[in-house]
């Protein structure tokens, strides 16, 4: 065992360490400490393993590495392999699932989860309370009672849709109170290359941390959680069993992988009235650093079901200094007869949620990174429903703000273009929001957690993260796969702490 509770360097154990506990947490992202921080202060011996440091290094970065095909994808660059994961370089977005995203659509293949906005909207609150949020900050009307407008729709047509912001690093905010733990271990440079299973192959028997090429330890626990990320997370489960074979025998592992198909500087937009100045559609700087609040356009539920598509966010972009978004938008508005005196030029670009498709997915390669482990090839496909979505979303989006007065759109030719592609044209990329590659079904067949994210076929093995999303809808994961590892973390308690 090792001496002392605290964050420490694995490099700095002795080779053949075998470590004990109740709990072990592989991944220290937001999925990873929302689990952990529920068991502060309690009686369960908690061990983390991070695979990187409390820096980003170059050195670490290689190891995320891989192969891209399909639509072009940036498997370095859309995450970080250190303490607090990728919030070390996050936007801070934050928005709730709707209820019907948790629903079955008939028209989209694979749909439906097997919990319930009812099993996840309790947990919503205590999320938005570890970034310093209420649950009613989500809420539009608590933001129109303060002042803010908002562009009001006919019903059933168009609605806002309320995001919320801070860039909160979790790696900064949590070191201190884990450091401090009595009952929590965080053990950094110790990525998990092995997973061992019971004789019986119905549970973890204990994980290989190689805190170097030539060192490993042990880490043994009476459960364990896989918090590392949508891409990770299935590498790791298919190259962690005997001779670099799937630890999960199940053919759902890898596939399905979602993301936001993002296509922005595309629409041009003229907004009318006072509405379309209000601070609840402006964005502040690239990455609104000074936003607090920011409503987006969604379809409503009734008229997504009418159509038959999935859900798409659209968002205001206003220019403040010249800008050929901004120049193109004027020219929109001083070619509309009709447009009131006030009006106010900008772009939408849109953030569209992902049909499930097992053929996009991630694979292993051949070639091997530092520790002898394959790396990833990421396969992301789009389908034509997924085309067909984004561009039907802007055009009733435009109908919309025409029957409310509060507006025009044109799109570029890109957006038009959707109507006869599957791939997007090469004008998309995603949001770095890696969903789907371990989703949640109530049965094996069509996924590889149940709903309580614990892996099909293994007693003691759960995944924490976006990774077991079923669909993606049309919110940034963040604040909804910390529900669901709060929710783990609940689970998870009654036994542990017995």
């Amino acid at each position: 065992a090792v001496p002392g509770l605290m964050i420490i360097d694995a490099r700095e154990l002795e080779a053949g360490t075998r470590i004990e506990a109740d709990l072990c947490i592989v991944g220290t992202g937001p999925a990873g400490l929302c689990v952990a921080r529920e068991f502060l202060g309690t009686g369960v011996q908690v061990v983390m393993l991070e695979a990187g440091g409390l820096e980003e290094t170059a050195e670490s970065q290689d190891f995320y590495a891989g192969q891209s095909a399909g639509i072009d994808y940036d498997l370095a660059g859309s995450r970080y392999r250190m303490f607090g994961g990728s919030t070390s370089h996050w936007g801070g977005y934050t928005a709730r699932f709707d209820p019907a995203d948790f629903a079955t659509h008939p028209w989209i293949p694979l749909s439906g989860w097997p919990i319930g906005w009812q099993d996840v909207q309790p947990y919503y609150g205590r999320a938005a309370a570890v970034l310093g949020f209420q649950e009613r900050d989500f809420d539009l009307d608590h933001w129109t009672a303060q002042g803010l407008e908002a562009i009001r729709f006919p019903e059933d047509t168009v609605r806002n849709k309320i995001w919320r912001f801070n860039r909160l690093r979790f790696g900064e905010a949590f070191r201190e109170p884990l450091a401090g733990a009595d009952n929590l271990r965080v053990l950094l440079n110790a990525p998990v290359t092995g997973i061992t299973l019971t004789e019986s192959r119905d549970a973890v028997d204990s994980l290989r941390a190689s805190p170097t090429p030539d060192t490993e330890i042990t880490v043994a626990a009476r459960h364990c959680v896989i918090a590392c990320g949508g891409l990770e997370t299935p590498r790791l489960l298919l190259s962690a069993g005997p001779g670099q074979t799937p630890v999960v025998d199940n053919p759902n592992l890898g596939r399905f992988f979602m993301e936001h198909f993002h296509v922005t500087w595309s629409i041009d937009l003229a907004l009318f009235g006072p509405a379309g100045a209000s601070r609840l559609y402006q964005q502040c700087g690239v990455i609104d650093d000074c936003c607090e609040v920011r409503a987006f356009f969604v379809l409503a539920d009734r008229l997504r079901r009418q159509h038959e598509l999935t859900n798409v966010a659209l968002k205001i972009h206003h220019e403040a200094q010249p800008h050929p978004v901004a120049e193109a938008a004027a020219r929109l508005a001083g070619q509309l007869a009709d447009r009131p005196a006030e009006f106010h030029p900008g772009s939408l670009s849109i953030m569209a949620e992902q049909v499930p498709n097992p053929a996009s997915r991630i694979t292993l390669t051949d070639e091997r990174d530092a520790l002898g482990v394959p790396r990833l090839r990421l396969d992301w496909r789009a389908t034509a429903l997924d085309n067909h979505a984004a561009l039907r979303s802007v055009e009733l989006l435009a109908a919309g703000l025409g029957r409310a007065g509060a507006g025009r759109v044109r799109p570029h030719r890109q957006v038009r273009a959707l109507a006869r592609t599957t791939d997007f044209g090469g004008w998309t990329h995603g949001g770095q929001h890696h969903m789907g590659t371990t989703r949640m079904a109530a049965d094996p067949r069509d996924g590889v957690v149940d709903g309580d994210c614990r892996v099909h076929g293994l007693e003691n093995l759960y995944v924490a993260g976006s990774s077991v999303f079923a669909t993606g809808g049309s919110a940034n994961p963040t604040l909804t796969l910390m529900a669901l590892s709060i929710r783990l973390a609940d689970h998870l308690a009654p036994e542990l702490r017995s």
